[in-house]
């Protein structure tokens, strides 16, 4: 991970959690939307899960939203 995507993961954190505030759970859009939030998230705090490389917070992010998916 690059200072860059960094930076842009703290600058997008915000402005996405505004974007899933106003989508309902059952929008077509939500688990898109999510994902790239919690991609951000998982970028911000990479350095205690270790998750530095793209690929694998991707990963993650599908896993999470999977099971939020299928629980709600």
């Amino acid at each position: 991970m690059t200072p860059y995507d960094y930076e842009k993961a703290i600058k997008g954190l915000e402005p996405q959690m505004q974007i899933m505030k106003n989508l309902r759970a059952d929008s077509l859009d939500y688990a898109k939307q999510l994902q790239k939030y919690l991609e951000m998230l998982i970028t911000v705090k990479s350095h205690a899960w270790c998750m530095d490389v793209a690929s694998e917070r991707r990963k993650m992010a599908k896993l999470v939203v999977g099971a939020i998916l299928r629980v709600n």
